[in-house]
């Protein structure tokens, strides 16, 4: 989208989209983005540099590789791997504290310890039901990254893998694309100056081949990665995740929210969870659950009269979190139930994840965007979202008014309509393992427009109609 149309001037997600909204907030903060040589890019090539700086970010996951470092999303596996070899499970039907003993020994691997959910381990270590606690645990990581709304453990089990280290993690990375301190500026102009022009319409895999003198645009980007890593693990520097959301770009990042009565209820679940009780059942009015944002003092100020002049479900329920920084809403939005547990945002709200608003046009509009592009995938609402959403109470009728894409009034239907142009994914068939895949499928995807800004700017696979559920537009 943006090596078509230009830069994002407002963004908004949750869930995984969250990680996403930061690092093109990063990028676009950099001001070697924007300036060739001595003077200020035109728009084809600033275009360019932002577009190829995104789709280094795949390069990002390449040099951890090469460098032998893991992303902590991606650390699940391993982890799983070594409980596997070490018969943890076979173990635990004849000895379940030798079984105990044999899983802390695993999380607490010098190698892998960072990654691990400290909560976890507390809950390994001290649990007095370590038959129930550790094939819960067992169980529940078999098909780590695959989220399901199966079991309303999801709510109150602690995740395997902690998010706080996967922050850390996106902060550096996120802080080297920004162009802050150590980063190096000038040897990452000229990576631009060098690989951006020739990068259009290619993906990262083609474009890391090109060459540049005697090395290519990949060598280049790596290199850049690793003096950046190096510098500023020897030094005290300041972190992108201390900025604000919205300070850069305007930004609204969604949790959802148990509030009043929710709260309570989801808190004695964890208790109960903890004392070992196999079948804990939830108990909460859908009213109590709100679609929380985080943003600007301006951003916040929308939302509160939203629900003055939209009618649909959705918007009702929009509760405007306030101010935050990066680092805190990165805490909440991403982890999903099954991911972590709900956490606690303060006293009176507990985030229950990012999958309240996966379709956030309207909030955009609200906040004053003229052009807005919905990414999506085609398919019926995420089986996920509403699986969550059922445990914490919602009704058929709720469930309709907010995702029924056969009503045209339905919140989702809303989205749908309000949205300029969708950029209509087949990430349901792709699936979630192959990182590249997904990248290729949403970079070469159909963009549902028949919007004059969008049908003349020479993308090729535009197209008035999708005819894709989730992507076609009902009246």
């Amino acid at each position: 989208m943006v090596e078509h149309y230009g830069p994002v001037y407002a963004v908004s997600g949750g869930s995984s989209a969250s990680l996403t909204s930061f690092i093109l907030d990063s990028i676009q903060m950099n001001p070697a983005m924007a300036r060739c040589g001595e003077g200020r890019c035109d728009f084809a090539a600033e275009s360019a540099r932002i577009a190829l700086a995104l789709k280094s970010f795949q390069g990002y996951t390449e040099y951890l590789a090469i460098s032998g470092e893991i992303l902590a999303i991606y650390a699940g596996r391993p982890i799983i791997g070594r409980i596997q070899a070490a018969g943890i499970e076979e173990m635990l039907a004849s000895d379940p504290v030798a079984a105990q003993e044999a899983l802390k020994d695993v999380l607490r691997q010098e190698d892998l310890a960072r990654f691990v959910n400290p909560e976890l381990i507390e809950l390994v270590q001290s649990s007095q039901f370590p038959e129930f606690h550790i094939q819960d645990i067992i169980d529940s990581n078999k098909n780590f990254g695959r989220l399901s709304a199966d079991e309303s453990k999801i709510l109150f089990r602690p995740g395997l893998i902690s998010f706080a280290e996967l922050s850390r993690q996106l902060g550096i990375t996120a802080s080297f694309y920004a162009g802050y301190e150590p980063a190096n500026l000038v040897g990452y102009s000229a990576f631009l100056d060098a690989c951006a022009e020739r990068s259009v319409g290619k993906p990262w895999s083609e474009i890391r081949e090109i060459s540049v003198g005697e090395a290519t645009c990949g060598k280049l980007f790596y290199s850049l990665m690793g003096e950046f890593d190096q510098r500023s693990a020897a030094g005290n520097y300041p972190s992108r995740l201390d900025d604000t959301v919205g300070a850069g770009m305007p930004a609204l990042i969604s949790t959802s929210v148990l509030t009043g009565a929710a709260v309570n209820e989801i808190n004695q679940s964890q208790t109960a969870y903890v004392a070992g009780e196999s079948e804990v059942f939830l108990n909460v009015n859908f009213n109590d659950v709100r679609f929380g944002y985080w943003g600007s003092r301006e951003a916040m100020s929308v939302l509160e009269t939203t629900t003055n002049y939209r009618s649909d479900l959705k918007s009702k329920k929009a509760l405007g979190l306030g101010e935050a920084s990066w680092r805190m809403v990165l805490q909440y939005s991403p982890v999903e139930p099954g991911l972590d547990r709900a956490l606690p945002i303060d006293d009176f709200n507990v985030s229950a994840g990012g999958w309240s608003d996966l379709s956030p046009v309207l909030v955009l509009k609200d906040i004053g965007c003229d052009k807005v592009v919905f990414v999506t995938r085609a398919g019926d609402e995420s089986v996920f979202a509403t699986g969550v959403a059922e445990m914490l109470g919602m009704t058929q009728a709720e469930r309709a008014d907010l995702y029924d894409l056969t009503d045209p009034e339905s919140s989702a239907s809303q989205s749908l309509r309000e949205a300029d142009a969708i950029l209509c994914t087949n990430w349901n068939e792709v699936g979630p393992t192959s990182f590249e895949a997904l990248i290729n499928d949403a970079y070469n995807a159909p963009l549902q427009t028949t919007d004059p800004f969008f049908t003349g700017k020479g993308y090729a696979n535009v197209v008035p109609d999708t005819g894709k559920l989730g992507c076609t537009v009902r009246q």
